[in-house]
């Protein structure tokens, strides 16, 4: 870790982090009942808009729940990042829609009218849109690499019809390549945010989410130097733009499919919290890392990995909540200089 404090102090030596940690809410939740949770430190809200939920049937839209956290946000006075407007994994489609996923023409109209919906109602919060997730997966339906784009051009072009200078996010699955293509037709992350680019489809920010400990696909637990770098692929390449890591997560108890892996030791709190905090400062050590948002907030509530709450099922904070806090009061100011030795050190390590 030397080379990564080294990186922290380069980063933060004249300015500490204007926002840095953010965390996912449940939105089936109310705000009321999870204050005690969301202290100071978290500086950003990463608030879901499940289509399902908002539009269970079609043009019939259902705010209530989904507006009490947007209520609590600007209370609090909060950065929000509001979405995905299109999740496109297999959990994420309305039962109504997945029947017009393949029929562009369909699916656009549909898209274009829910997105248009939900970006008037909220657009006066000026939030970060996550405007797509995982489309490049093919998890929902099979799509051509055209139509991925034009799935992300439509949800684009909606967002930014109704609120001209929208800040838009666009979040990939599977970061570290594990789903290889197939008669799926997924595409890798890095190809799909190349096509963007290349068919002149622009965002603001890339999501990338870091889950691990889980036996799914693409969720196996990673050493942290694979994490880094993972992280340093996407940030280094010039078409990039910011990073937001979206959803950062471990658990705190072990998986019982042994394919799901184990950091150290079994997951537990404690290496739950140790791999939060470290994971934490290598992704805030990278210049193009913009902020880390955690996963899930509480066991029993919410989407995420099981067991990865910052806060156990009573409200009580976890030990990783603890060191992510810490770690985030620490970067608000600017760091001291280090000793000529470690800078030396750290970089002979590196």
């Amino acid at each position: 870790m030397k080379r990564t404090e080294w990186m922290l102090h380069r980063r933060y030596a004249k300015q500490g982090a204007q926002r840095a940690l953010g965390v996912r809410v449940p939105v089936e939740k109310a705000p009321e009942l999870l204050k005690s949770a969301l202290v100071q430190d978290f500086d950003i809200l990463s608030v879901p808009t499940p289509w399902h939920l908002i539009e269970p049937t079609q043009g019939r839209f259902v705010w209530d729940q989904v507006d009490r956290w947007m209520q609590f946000a600007k209370a609090g006075k909060r950065e929000l990042i509001v979405g995905p407007l299109l999740d496109a994994s297999a959990a994420g489609i309305p039962g109504w829609v997945r029947p017009i996923m393949a029929d562009p023409a369909k699916l656009k109209d549909r898209l274009h009218a829910f997105i248009t919906e939900v970006v008037t109602r909220y657009a006066p919060l000026n939030p970060i849109w996550n405007i797509v997730s995982s489309i490049h997966l093919n998890e929902a339906a099979t799509l051509s690499p055209e139509a991925m784009v034009q799935a992300t051009r439509i949800a684009a072009v909606a967002v930014r019809q109704v609120q001209k200078n929208a800040k838009l996010l666009v979040e990939v699955g599977d970061p570290f390549g594990d789903i290889p293509p197939d008669a799926s037709g997924a595409m890798n992350a890095i190809r799909y945010l190349r096509s963007l680019v290349s068919e002149g489809v622009t965002v603001d920010i890339v999501g990338i989410p870091v889950v691990v400990g889980d036996a799914a696909r693409g969720k196996g637990t990673r050493d942290l130097m694979q994490i880094a770098a993972m992280l340093e692929r996407f940030t280094s390449r010039k078409e990039m733009p910011p990073v937001v890591v979206t959803a950062c997560g471990a658990p705190s108890e072990p998986h019982p499919e042994p394919g799901a892996g184990f950091w150290r030791r079994p997951w537990g709190t404690e290496s739950q919290g140790a791999w939060a905090g470290m994971c934490f400062q290598i992704a805030m050590a990278n210049p193009g890392i913009q902020a880390v948002v955690w996963d899930r907030l509480r066991d029993d509530a919410g989407l995420g990995i099981k067991n990865g709450g910052l806060f156990a099922t009573d409200g009580s904070p976890k030990s990783a909540a603890e060191r992510i806090v810490r770690f985030r009061r620490r970067i608000r100011m600017p760091l001291p200089p280090l000793s000529t030795g470690f800078v030396r050190s750290a970089a002979e390590d590196s």
